[in-house]
């Protein structure tokens, strides 16, 4: 068997290139849809997911059994049903604002639609792979209308991690692998809202202003899968460690632009260097895969999310906090998501699959946000895989995932935030119910190369 090192990573960077241009979406923070055919089962039993090179994402021990090569191209549609009811929208403490008192409104924020991966497994020698993951871990991008009525809290909120993730596999999947491998995480993010520059509360007489900012981090991972002599049953451990973000930035503030009403006022105020530390959290994952017979197999999963490092995202100028609406400053609480699936084989060319999983949100509900509204959710699943051959795979899932409503009280800000012509801004204060359900259809392909 020949390997050619360089021919790997020129097929993967080419294509990982490719995904890297993409626009990456997801509904929530941590993105566990990386691949279609778990899709189907809730993400139950990924951790020792076999013959798929997404296992490089989920835990790249499980692809000690390739033979030769393979890349993984899933695709996750999402279709979001939201409906954002605003009960009250201020734009001072003692303000009438945006609504009337008693009044209520409804608006749908926009979120995300596309998920596009990569995944990339190849043989070194008899007891080596290598393994590559292109994949979001993390991910938020969530908007609403600029003239809208949640505008003076928040227009967009994008922060977006993009991991490269090489690993090697060494062991015998008829007993036990191992795999080590290095993260290099690119994190970018996006903050935004109104200002109510005139004190109007009319939209075209609005300011603007925008953080954006983006940093590089590194951390590692590792996976081991034992396979029990008896019944072929699977076991699977995998560790990702946390990241240390040093983002660094801009922040622009625009005036008013929009009619003759602003004339005389400055449309742009300033720009000015921010900074910002976060860290984003180690995940723990253990799962289990269990043929009962040649027609049914079940599966599960424990998949722990060390949240409560992310205690804080604030935004800086030099030392001194800026807008407080432009940052994150909640206790987030550590949280574990079970899942449970079941296969149903009806023969060697046809799976049917079957899942549940009870996903936890990490955020109390009291400190829920316009900017990040979560809520508990419960995840129903169904997939379909059809081998068409020894090299050719193709499968298909479908999720639908029901969160629980979610209140949101934002209050009007009382920290010690900056005071200059880019930053004595108005404050805001919202009340909101929010409600959510999100439909996920996914299709993708397995290729195994001939060598």
């Amino acid at each position: 068997m020949s390997f050619s090192l360089n021919k790997i990573l020129t097929e993967s960077i080419f294509i990982s290139i490719s995904i890297y241009m993409s626009d990456v979406y997801c509904s929530g923070f941590e993105v566990r849809e990386q691949n279609v055919r778990s899709l189907g089962n809730a993400y139950a039993g990924v951790t020792v997911l076999t013959q798929d090179a997404s296992a490089a994402f989920y835990n790249p021990a499980a692809l000690a059994d390739l033979e030769e090569k393979q890349w993984s191209l899933p695709m996750i549609v999402s279709q979001p049903d939201q409906e954002f009811k605003v009960t009250k929208a201020l734009d001072a403490p003692d303000g009438v604002g945006i609504l009337g008192v008693g009044n209520t409104k409804i608006t749908r924020p926009k979120s995300d639609t596309l998920l596009p991966s990569f995944h990339y497994g190849a043989r070194v020698t008899e007891s080596m792979v290598f393994a590559l993951s292109v994949a979001t871990p993390f991910n938020i991008n969530f908007s609403y209308d600029e003239g809208g009525i949640a505008r003076y809290s928040a227009t967009k909120t994008l922060l977006r991690s993009i991991d490269i993730s090489p690993s090697i596999v060494y062991g015998n999947i008829s007993d036990m692998s191992f795999a080590f491998g290095l993260d290099f995480l690119r994190t970018n993010f996006e903050f935004s809202n109104a200002y109510n520059t005139l004190n109007t509360n009319i939209p075209s007489e609005d300011g603007y202003q925008k953080l954006t900012g983006f940093d590089w981090s590194y951390g590692w991972h590792a996976g081991l899968m034992y396979v029990s002599p008896i019944k072929a049953v699977r076991v699977g451990l995998f560790y990702r460690s946390s990241f240390n973000l040093a983002l660094r930035g801009k922040k622009h503030t625009l005036g008013c632009t929009g009619n003759v009403a602003c004339t005389g006022y400055p449309s742009k105020l300033c720009s000015y260097d921010i900074n910002s530390k976060a860290t984003l959290p180690r995940i723990l994952s253990f799962g289990v895969y269990i043929p009962v017979n040649q027609y049914f197999s079940l599966m599960g999963d424990i998949h722990y999310t060390n949240w409560l490092v992310f205690d804080k995202f604030k935004v800086y100028k030099g030392s001194k906090q800026i807008e407080e609406y432009l940052s994150f400053d909640k206790s987030f609480l550590d949280s574990t998501r079970i899942a449970i699936g079941l296969n149903l084989i009806p023969n060697e060319y046809i799976t049917f699959r079957l899942g549940y999983a009870r996903d936890p949100s990490p955020v109390t509900s009291s400190m829920n946000t316009s900017r990040m509204p979560y809520a508990d959710s419960n995840w129903y699943s169904l997939g379909l895989t059809v081998k068409f051959n020894d090299r050719l795979t193709a499968d298909l899932g479908y999720t639908k995932v029901s969160y629980e409503n979610i209140k949101i009280t934002e209050k009007y800000p009382t920290n010690n935030i900056l005071n200059t012509k880019c930053d004595k801004l108005n404050k805001s204060a919202l009340s909101a119910d929010y409600q959510s359900d999100l439909y996920l259809w996914g299709f993708q392909i397995n290729y195994e190369f001939e060598d």
